[in-house]
């Protein structure tokens, strides 16, 4: 943590990728009360500047790196394409800038790893991208599961319905296409929900 963390009030925002995840996320800052500074960062320098315009954002820069070691950033959030969580989380990790990652952290158990020793040995306040948790249907499960209201929970079956316009989505954006498998695309989620029901840890990757 940052020696003059605790004296800082506002949040300063950095958003790494202008896509339509990391646009969702800085659109909705722009109108949070916390946000007092918003930087956005993409390498398709048209989508960093639409976006910085649309939301208001005080800055803008196709190089991640210079937009987290601006002196107003004190928090970060991960929304590039799932090959390149890498480098930025870790380079956030380095600045001990608070995290929001959406998931995975890595598309490679081995750089997953990495990551999630980087975050455990900084002690940096990291939270992973599984907004479902919030959604109020699955809040309502989780109360019931928690008073024992349900009963006790021997088998867990989820479903995830989803057209073929995000998996192709996601290929057509890169060529390292060998780790982007429907578990990391999507399912991850599905798992997620089934350990955080269950009161078992969140996935690390």
């Amino acid at each position: 943590m940052k020696a003059d963390e605790g004296k800082r009030k506002e949040i300063g925002l950095a958003v790494v990728g202008s896509g339509t995840i990391g646009r969702i996320r800085a659109v909705l800052a722009k109108d949070y009360p916390g946000v007092g500074w918003l930087g956005v960062c993409d390498i398709n320098e048209g989508l960093a500047k639409k976006l910085a315009e649309d939301a208001g954002a005080d800055f803008y820069t196709t190089d991640y790196l210079e937009l987290l070691k601006r002196s107003e950033v004190n928090a970060a959030i991960i929304a590039t394409d799932e090959n390149n969580h890498v480098a930025p989380i870790l380079a956030a990790v380095e600045q001990g800038h608070r995290l929001f990652i959406e998931k995975p952290l890595a598309t490679d158990v081995r750089d997953s790893r990495r990551v999630y020793d980087a975050i455990q040995k900084s002690g940096v306040d990291t939270v992973i991208g599984y907004t479902n948790r919030f959604r109020r249907r699955f809040l309502v499960i989780k109360e019931k599961l928690r008073t024992g209201e349900i009963g006790d929970v021997t088998t867990v079956t989820t479903r995830a319905f989803m057209n073929r316009m995000v998996p192709l989505a996601t290929l057509r954006r890169t060529t390292e296409r060998v780790n982007l498998q429907p578990m990391v695309v999507s399912g991850t989620h599905s798992l997620d929900m089934s350990m955080w029901r269950s009161g078992s840890s969140a996935p690390k990757g």
